[in-house]
């Protein structure tokens, strides 16, 4: 039995805090917090539920170890780029700390507790938008400690066999639950995952929220023996702290939402709240992207020898087969060892014509009413180029001492201020040059870790912060030139505040969660139906407005990672066809991969043309549907992905077979004409024909 000790009030005048010991329970504005004599958190109330736990753990990695016991620890010296660190747990109870207060305030509690002479700061406030959970870690030695890794751990949830947990927008793709898992063996997102969703707990369901700006973290999740819950959330700080020095991670939000038919609504809220939205001063793309080279494609080997005054010549087939944008690859100075390792991208690579060249390809794509991009690669040059010879002190420093070598690439500090002005004045420059009008910017996620970072920063802003600031500076770039910038990180973190500088999110956790999918040998309606509710996931639980690449191959892809091969190949023609119609229709922006569209250039042995596949496909989309229409999915346990795009105004049903058998979909009451595909409605239903597609006009 919990003893009470005297209740908080929030809102009632700022009031001196009050220690507190042994059990207590406290009431708030916005819920109710209970905590053990350890002064550890073991409930939390509110309206829609109560969650019971085992206490929110901080712990680090210090000097070789976690202080507490909680995790595994690696160092994360030797990592590359998008490797995220593995979240081992450890059986059994964590080792207690060696003192620990808890005080409460006007709004919040606050827990301190000291090991070794390191000290954990956790502050709960609980908000309207879920209890927040705050964590800073200050050095209380003498002496300086090597960090790496703090970590967040919720422990004992309790749960049962049909709990479950997934990562939306993110892969794993398949929700998890407890009663299939063997205890202790994690379940890790493959990408930072800024929320998980809980469901089949006794309060109902959990959003779990880790927004951590500072740098990558690993999200993970587990079983005990006796089906609790336990969930780790594990942010890949490095550096050294000196004494009195602090490092922060987090917050986490712990959102409570019953049995909601809106379950993520508080999440879009705390997005909006924070600032996170889709940006309101660039370009907002409402037709298909596109993606070429003037020496033609990665899997050909770059194989053709156009300058790009001479490849200009491909832009009104382009233009007439419905393409808004093309984005061009590095065409930068690069002494032929890959185009993404340019020597100096201040300059245009002989190889593929002069200034003028680029500038006519500029002005003809204009002329067309088509935008353009630039791929900027800011993870660095070779060693031995000038640019890094020039600058060594942008170069990200290995905590041996050595320069960090990534992609036979020295790894550029992308938070070091010197650099980001330089790029900025990069991205002006060609505007000037070129009339540019925006960007796809690789590895957009940051560099390695830099041990000798510019002064307020510590050696893993170089990641996900680093990342942020160097797509910030291309940003302000374009807009110093009064462009409105439409620009593509290379992101494949699905993170909240990266909205407000990603025009389109490149949305790679999509095409590996197909991937996934198709490695699983799912049969044809279990891939439709996981697709769909994955797709209806991501878009109820992600930024509003945000606009999304939808792919099914690009450069990389078709070449040297995942399928290794063109969409016609890996599905089959007809497939492929009814996946590039889905992402057509639904939200986002399609995209096609140089020649997807007539595979005789990269394959002189295909006859494969879709040029009139597409131009009929597009034309579709842009008569009949608007980036604007929101969209409702129609989840079902056929091989038919249904939904619904409307506007107010107008409303679509659209229907995709993704399966070789005829499908039959009821129509409701009073449709329209069918706008794209053909078909007769009989006695309510239209029969849909193998890989077959229709968009219906709705009343």
């Amino acid at each position: 039995m919990l003893a009470l000790c005297p209740l908080a009030q929030a809102g009632a005048g700022a009031q001196p805090p009050s220690v507190l010991s042994g059990g207590c329970r406290l009431d708030f504005a916005h819920g109710a917090l209970e905590f053990d004599a350890a002064g550890e958190l073991t409930a939390y109330e509110t309206p829609l539920g109560r969650l019971e736990l085992a206490g929110i753990i901080a712990d680090a990695g210090v000097d070789g170890g976690f202080l507490l016991n909680t995790l595994g620890h690696q160092r994360f010296f030797d990592m590359n780029t998008w490797d995220l660190a593995r979240i081992v747990p450890r059986a059994g109870a964590p080792c207690l700390p060696e003192e620990q207060t808890l005080s409460a305030f006007d709004d919040r509690v606050e827990a301190v507790s000291l090991t070794e002479g390191m000290e954990f700061k956790r502050v709960y406030t609980p908000t309207a938008l879920g209890l927040r959970v705050d964590l800073t870690l200050t050095s209380r030695r003498s002496y300086v400690t090597e960090i790496q890794g703090i970590a967040l751990n919720l422990r004992a949830l309790p749960a049962g066999e049909q709990a479950s947990f997934r990562f939306p927008g993110n892969t794993p793709y398949a929700p998890a639950r407890l009663g299939a898992l063997r205890h202790f063996a994690a379940v890790q997102a493959d990408y930072c995952a800024s929320l998980t969703r809980v469901e089949g707990l006794a309060c109902g369901g959990l959003n779990l929220l880790f927004l951590n700006e500072q740098e990558k973290w690993s999200t993970a999740l587990w079983r005990d023996r006796e089906f609790n819950l336990h969930a780790a959330f594990l942010a890949m700080t490095e550096g050294l702290l000196h004494a009195g020095e602090q490092f922060e991670a987090g917050p986490l939000y712990l959102q409570l939402t019953g049995e909601s038919a809106d379950a993520y609504a508080p999440v879009r809220r705390l997005y909006a709240q924070a600032g996170w939205q889709a940006p309101q001063d660039g370009y907002h793309p409402t037709g298909p992207l596109y993606s070429a080279h003037p020496h033609g494609t990665m899997d050909s080997g770059f194989r053709d020898r156009c300058t790009m005054a001479e490849f200009a010549a491909t832009l009104p087939g382009l233009h007439e087969m419905g393409i808004e944008s093309v984005w061009i690859l590095p065409i930068f100075e690069h002494t032929g060892r890959g185009v993404y390792e340019p020597a100096d991208q201040a300059l245009i690579d002989p190889r593929y014509g002069t200034d003028a060249d680029v500038r006519a390809f500029c002005d003809a794509a204009h002329g067309l009413g088509m935008k353009v991009l630039f791929d900027y690669v800011p993870h660095g040059p070779c060693p031995a180029d000038p640019l890094a010879l020039a600058h060594p002190e942008w170069c990200s420093v290995h905590r041996s001492g050595r320069q960090h070598i990534e992609w036979d690439c020295v790894s550029f500090d992308m938070a070091n201020p010197d650099y980001q002005a330089y790029t900025r004045q990069l991205v002006l420059d060609h505007v000037a040059r070129f009339g540019v009008d925006g960007g796809r910017i690789d590895c957009a996620m940051g560099g390695l870790s830099n041990w000798q970072p510019a002064a307020g920063n510590r050696p893993s802003h170089s990641g996900i912060r680093g990342g942020l600031q160097i797509v910030s500076a291309i940003r302000q770039g374009f807009l110093d030139a009064g462009r409105q910038p439409l620009l593509l990180p290379e992101n494949f973190h699905p993170l909240p505040w990266y909205a407000p500088v990603s025009d389109i999110f490149y949305d790679m956790p999509l095409y590996r969660a197909m991937h996934q999918m198709r490695g699983e040998q799912l049969d044809e309606a279990a891939f439709a139906g996981r697709l769909a509710f994955w797709l209806h996931d991501e878009q109820a639980s992600g930024v509003p407005g945000l606009r999304r690449l939808r792919f099914l191959g690009n450069h990389d892809t078709v070449s040297w990672t995942w399928d290794r091969q063109r969409a016609s190949a890996v599905y089959g023609v007809e497939k492929a066809k009814a996946l590039w119609t889905l992402f057509a229709f639904i939200d986002g922006v399609p995209f096609l991969y140089q020649e997807d569209e007539y595979a005789p250039i990269y394959d002189k042995r295909s006859g494969l043309d879709l040029r009139d596949f597409f131009r009929d496909l597009y034309a579709a989309r842009e008569h009949c549907l608007s980036p604007e229409m929101d969209i409702t999915y129609h989840l079902n346990d056929s091989a038919v992905i249904a939904f619904t795009r409307s506007d107010g105004s107008r409303s679509r049903l659209a229907l995709v077979n993704l399966g070789a058998d005829p499908a039959e979909w009821p129509l409701p009451k009073g449709h329209g004409d069918i706008l794209y595909g053909t078909g007769s409605p009989e006695e309510g239903l239209i029969t849909l024909g193998p890989y077959q597609s229709l968009l219906i006009d709705l009343p």
